[in-house]
């Protein structure tokens, strides 16, 4: 089976100083703020390591393992990667969490990639991170694309999409359930948390943000790991019981 493209295939097997809205030139002029640069100088030498897949996480085996799916929040862009709620789950559960984030992807991305490599791989279960509704993906002649709210390019269509949120509500309660009928016919456990879901924000910590300071920082990743862990120690039990 054709391995999916992806935003980040291009990335496969590869070492890069930044990725998506954690570039130079957001660091440079963050750093021009005093305010921002104890708090930067602390993850100024991170880097982005990516599998041959072009995710951001380790080389895939046959052994048991769990898949962490979502978007830039699950990728983890503007923190380290032992920071990463997949990173964090990994060490809370004691299992080997694959993180399939994804910057910038949609729920369709999700479900792209979660039909794929939920058989391919040795899967216990899915943890999904639903990216924000106001995204959705689209085929063009090279690649699969995602549009958004803020892209640049919208034609009538997208721009009459957007204006009502019921679209784009709509369209991620569908594709979720999907993910979760594909899950039951699979009996592969699922867990799901929602990227915008404001109680895993983390409102008392000054600089609780990642290196770009747009992404969320690392309490957040550890509240989402927590939350997760907490569901999948619940639906493990039940399971064992059946």
């Amino acid at each position: 089976m054709p391995i999916p493209q992806h935003i980040n295939s291009d990335r496969a097997s590869g070492e890069f100083q930044w990725s998506g809205t954690d570039t130079q030139a957001r660091w440079d002029e963050n750093w021009k703020n005093k305010n921002n640069r104890d708090f930067l100088r602390n993850l100024k030498d991170f880097k982005y390591h990516y599998n041959s897949h072009g995710f951001r996480t380790a080389e895939f085996t046959d052994e048991a393992c769990i898949l962490a799916l979502g978007c830039s929040h699950t990728e983890g862009v503007g923190v380290p990667v032992g920071n990463t709620w997949p990173s964090v789950l990994e060490t809370q559960s004691n299992n080997t969490v694959y993180n399939l984030g994804v910057g910038g992807a949609g729920i369709d991305t999700v479900y792209r990639l979660l039909v794929h490599y939920a058989v391919e791989l040795n899967t216990l279960a899915v943890v999904i991170n639903v990216p924000p509704a106001v995204r959705f993906e689209i085929k063009t002649e090279v690649e699969w694309e995602t549009v958004s709210v803020h892209s640049s390019n919208q034609s009538d269509f997208m721009k009459t999409w957007f204006l009502h949120d019921e679209n784009s509500n709509l369209h991620q309660e569908k594709t979720v359930a999907a993910i979760q009928w594909f899950c039951y016919l699979n009996d592969i456990p699922l867990t799901l948390v929602y990227a915008d879901d404001e109680q895993y924000i983390d409102k008392t910590t000054k600089f609780n943000q990642g290196r770009d300071l747009m992404h969320h920082g690392k309490q957040y990743h550890c509240n989402v790991a927590t939350a997760i862990h907490r569901q999948l120690k619940q639906q493990f039990s039940q399971k064992n019981m059946q």
